[in-house]
This record gives C-alpha cells, sequence and structure tokens, in this order.
C-alpha cells in the first residue's frame, strides 16, 4: 500500500475509533483538545441616562403663577411657571428646573400659549420621589412614590451601559380647569 492510501486507512480507523468512544459516552464529547474560545458578541457604541417621567395626564390648569418642587434621595429642583404663558422662541422647551434633581418640565400648547404641565422628566433613577404642585399655597397635584423601574441595555444584555427607567402619575387634585379642557392641539 502506498503511504497515502495507508494514511487515509489509519485517519478512518481513528475516526471509527474515536466516534465509538465518544458514543460511549453519550452525546457529551471531549474530543476537543483546543476547544474555541467563546467571544463576547461586539458592542454597540450607544448611550442611555437613567430616567423618570411623571405624567400629569395632560391636565390643563388654571390661569396663575404654580411652583413644582421635587424631592428624590436627598436631591431637589423647584420649577415656577405661570399659565396661560407665552414663551419666547429662544427659551428651551421643555422648561429646565432649578436644583440638583435634574428635571425638565414640558407644557400643554393650545392657541400658542402653555396651559398645564404635560410631563416632568427627571434625568435620574430616585429611590423615592416626592411631588408637590402648588398654587397660592394651594395644593394642585401631589405624588409620594417608590417608582418601579425597567432596566435598558442598549447595546446588548452583556454590554454596557445599564440604564433605568420607569413612569409615575402626579395626581391632579384641582377641580377647576379652563373652559374646553381636557381637548389638546
Amino acid at each position: 500500500m502506498g503511504k497515502t492510501i495507508w494514511a487515509a486507512v489509519v485517519l478512518i480507523f481513528m475516526a471509527s475509533g474515536l466516534s465509538a468512544c465518544a458514543s460511549d459516552r453519550g452525546s457529551q464529547s471531549e474530543l476537543e483538545v483546543h476547544p474555541q474560545p467563546t467571544q463576547r458578541p461586539a458592542c454597540e457604541n450607544r448611550g442611555c441616562l437613567n430616567a423618570l417621567l411623571v405624567d400629569f395626564a395632560g391636565a390643563e390648569l388654571p390661569s396663575g403663577a404654580y411652583v413644582l418642587e421635587l424631592a428624590g434621595d436627598g436631591r431637589t429642583a423647584r420649577c415656577e411657571v405661570s399659565f396661560p404663558m407665552s414663551w419666547r422662541a429662544d427659551e428651551p422647551d421643555p422648561k429646565p428646573c432649578q436644583g440638583d434633581l435634574p428635571a425638565l418640565l414640558a407644557p400643554i400648547w393650545k392657541n400658542g400659549e402653555t396651559v398645564g404641565i404635560e410631563s416632568v422628566t427627571i434625568a435620574a433613577a430616585p429611590e423615592t420621589l416626592r411631588l408637590s404642585l402648588t398654587s397660592a399655597d394651594r395644593a394642585v397635584a401631589t405624588l409620594a412614590t417608590s417608582p418601579v423601574y425597567q432596566k435598558t441595555q442598549p447595546n446588548g444584555p452583556d454590554c454596557e451601559p445599564t440604564c433605568r427607567i420607569g413612569t409615575a402619575t402626579a395626581e391632579v387634585l384641582t377641580g377647576g380647569s379652563r373652559e374646553g379642557a381636557g381637548s389638546r392641539d
């Protein structure tokens, strides 16, 4: 027999013997002398932010001055707004609040004026949150909550960052409303 045929016979014999040995062990095979390293999936480079969105259920508010105060995990924010109010084009929309709890107030627009608060977005994930909206020292909306957050990983389950996103709804206590409240443009 030539060397090529002899090498083929040896390979066939080894393969049949190895497969018989492998079948004796069940489906578990120890034939991998140098297993392939497991590769982590390539991670994208997307970012995300922790956030809590507090919805005011689109409540239009009576004309007047309002103070929105937020407190969460030892940090606070305060927004002072008046309704109706025509915002200038150079003012941010949503309107940022003052303080060390980063919050943005998004108004309800109707006929070019702000007539209420649509939502407040907090760029953090506080474990507890207290919110109060007052007008002339009277409570208009309140919220005390320990929000439930969903984790999100925009680059995949094995990739950073991991962010927490939550929602809550403030209870609007005011009985007064503008004529036509509830309709949105």
